[in-house]
């Protein structure tokens, strides 16, 4: 009879806050649970129950359910058993038992100091047949009275905004279109006003999503996503983020008017004050700092760490700028790659790569860098640890005497000075020795291997050299023969000399022996 009693009482303090409930408000204004009369019971039986030491634990778990005023559930789960249990054992959820401490919560704390005698007797029976803890109903009533009082604990107003289907709107017409959606969070003027059907939605801020009919976006910040109709999974955090958007998904907005005109663009990630500002149909962009691509309307695929950079690209794809207004330049080019502060680059080019602080540095004792066309960089080893079937290069160089070399000048898109310029023609090349060119990814001849011309232009010197070595070796002997012939001639000639002489004695003597006959 007390608990029917206490029931009605309830229901009667319930209708008390609504409107309807002005003539009823002297009957509990008289009646006997009053607030006073409560505080003066939860005084009494507190007191009680803590000079009892077997019920402190009891005593101690109501008093902080009722007066931190913590949410309850009718069913909790009993631990020892791993079932649910409920108040009473009626398994019926009343919202009297789901609003205030349920006597299940009751009859656990029972369970728990039985449980220390190492008892396991059923919670429930217990609670009905031990009479000490009956005791303790009434300063569960009171508490219960304390919590719905009027002026008891809350604020005033009580909060309000919560709506079927666990939807919350505050704010001037936010979620007035309301039918069917759910979980939806909307706080600030208009905020989800068009939403009818759609989930997850979160808008705060004037404006947030008010055009919204689809699910999971979220918007913080006024006028956020606020033309949104059909783009899901968007999050927009700041003023204007995200504002033109309609059926876009996927994108991240953070900054104040970040991807501020995108419209239909998805997977987009900005990043920054007016960060893809003009983005409208742009796909898989991300851009990192303030004004980041700030001028892209439909290019895709570009990637923007630094305040301003690639900042005047608008319709060029997979670009890269990393570093403050890193190319600025660029407006419709692809496949760029620029990399520190004021790199900037060439309008409309492609395939071109800028990286600030190599040039007129000095690097001693290291390797040449070197790119192969799937545009992977290293260095060329020569260690024998990654070389097989090494043999003398013997007369593979004779290629070498059959090449071209010419003088020439880039075309003006690659060199506007048209400098002069010393070397090979790839095509030329490869007629030679197809081992001696780089191609590209269609096969055709792209550049000369020089590294592998210097090392055959290396053998031919050794190989001349050799030559060479062995025609002084053989001049020496030659000289050497000539001098040893020259002093053999000297000799000779002396000799000759010696039998001329005696030859002109001896024909004198004769022609003096004819004078004298």
């Amino acid at each position: 009879m007390l608990f029917n009693g206490f029931l009605e009482e309830h229901r009667t303090m319930q209708e008390l806050k609504s409107p309807r409930a002005t003539g009823k408000a002297d009957r509990i204004n008289s009646g006997k649970f009053t607030e006073v009369s409560a505080k003066i019971e939860l005084g009494r039986l507190i007191t009680s129950l803590l000079a009892t030491t077997k019920y402190k634990a009891l005593s101690y778990m109501i008093i902080r359910r009722c007066l931190t005023r913590q949410p309850c559930i009718a069913h909790i789960k009993d631990r020892r058993f791993g079932r649910q249990r409920s108040g009473f054992g009626t398994g019926h959820r009343t919202p009297f038992l789901s609003a205030f401490l349920p006597f299940s919560d009751l009859a656990g704390a029972g369970a728990i100091i039985e449980r220390k005698k190492g008892k396991f007797m059923n919670s429930l029976i217990h609670l009905r047949k031990t009479a000490p803890l009956l005791a303790t109903i009434p300063l569960l009533l009171t508490c219960m009275i304390i919590r719905s009082a009027p002026n008891a604990f809350g604020v005033l107003p009580a909060p309000d905004g919560g709506y079927p289907g666990e939807n919350t709107a505050e704010g001037h017409d936010s979620l007035l279109s309301l039918t069917t959606g759910s979980f939806n969070t909307a706080v600030g003027w208009v905020s989800l006003r068009s939403n009818t059907t759609g989930a997850l939605n979160t808008a705060v801020g004037a404006g947030t999503l008010l055009a919204n009919t689809a699910d999971q976006n979220t918007a913080i910040g006024a006028g956020t996503l606020l033309a949104n109709t059909m783009g899901h999974h968007n999050t927009a955090t700041g003023v204007l983020a995200l504002y033109t958007n309609t059926s876009g998904n996927y994108n991240t907005a953070n900054g104040d008017q970040a991807l501020f005109f995108n419209a239909t663009g998805s997977d987009n990630t900005a990043i920054g004050l007016k960060a893809l500002y003009n983005n409208t149909s742009g796909v898989s962009n991300v851009a990192i700092g303030e004004s980041a691509l700030q001028g892209n309307t439909a290019g895709s695929l570009n990637c923007a760490i630094g305040n301003g950079a690639l900042d005047n690209n608008t319709i060029g794809n997979s670009n890269i700028g990393v570093g403050f207004q890193a190319g600025f330049n660029q407006i419709g080019g692809s496949n760029n790659i620029y990399i520190g502060n004021f790199v900037g680059g060439v309008a409309n080019e492609k395939d071109s790569c800028y990286i600030a602080g190599i040039f007129n540095q000095t690097a001693a004792n290291g390797a040449p860098v070197v790119i192969n066309s799937d545009n992977k960089l290293g260095t060329a080893t020569s260690s024998k640890r990654f070389k097989d079937n090494i043999k003398p290069m013997d007369k593979a160089s004779k290629a070498l005497f059959a090449l071209k070399p010419v003088s020439f000048r880039y075309k003006k898109q690659i060199d506007p000075a048209g400098a002069m310029q010393l070397g090979l023609v790839a095509e030329d090349v490869e007629k030679v020795n197809p081992d001696l060119v780089v191609r590209d990814k269609e096969g055709k001849p792209y550049t000369v291997r020089y590294d592998q011309v210097n090392a055959m232009l290396l053998n031919e010197f050794l190989k001349e050299h050799k030559a060479f070595v062995e025609q002084q070796q053989q001049v020496r002997e030659q000289r050497a023969m000539i001098a040893q012939q020259q002093k053999q001639i000297e000799t000779l000639a002396a000799g000759l000399q010696k039998i001329s002489a005696r030859l002109e004695v001896s024909k004198t003597a004769s022609q003096t022996a004819l004078n004298d006959r």
